[in-house]
């Protein structure tokens, strides 16, 4: 790998790709989970650094370590792991289809700002790579809320199926 290109050059081209990752319509959700993992693997393995970025780190020392401004060697790597998980779900959750999860997405970021007030933030967004598959996984759609997609039910028929021709010529 270090060999072939010259390693800035491999590092963009291996970041690249793995930022344009999507599920697509046609992979399954265990095809996208699988190539992600293995997209991360080889990020990793190039020397490249995906999600440990200083901001996710800073906030979770804020909110965990005894002393944020001088954060032990143990709260620093906890902070870095953990910050990488989060980072890396995310990822994974908005390169899903969205066709099929776009609506969960929605439902996420909402719950996010409804509840940013609080002091927990649990049961948004996923903290792995594996609790974001099992939310892909184990997605149900709101089916009131499919029906208002389509344009259907509760006096809202928009779509009945039926069309019309119009004939633009006047006889007299």
């Amino acid at each position: 790998f270090r060999n072939k290109q010259y390693l800035p050059h491999s590092l963009h081209h291996t970041m690249h790709e793995f930022y344009s990752l999507t599920q697509g319509k046609h992979r399954s959700n265990q095809e996208y989970y699988d190539e992600f993992n293995s997209m991360v693997d080889t990020a990793e393995e190039s020397g490249a650094t995906i999600g440990a970025h200083p901001g996710g780190i800073n906030e979770i020392l804020a909110s965990s370590a005894i002393d944020p401004d001088h954060p032990t060697d143990d709260e620093r790597t906890n902070a870095v792991k953990t910050a990488t998980d989060r980072y890396l779900a995310v990822a994974f959750l908005l390169g899903a289809d969205r066709i099929r999860y776009g609506t969960l997405i929605e439902e996420i970021e909402n719950k996010f700002l409804r509840n940013k007030g609080s002091t927990s933030t649990a049961g948004t967004y996923p903290t792995s790579i594996a609790e974001a598959y099992d939310y892909l996984c184990n997605y149900k759609k709101d089916p009131k809320i499919l029906s208002r997609l389509l344009g259907q039910g509760s006096g809202n028929d928009f779509n009945t199926g039926v069309a019309f021709a119009l004939n633009s010529r006047q006889t007299d």
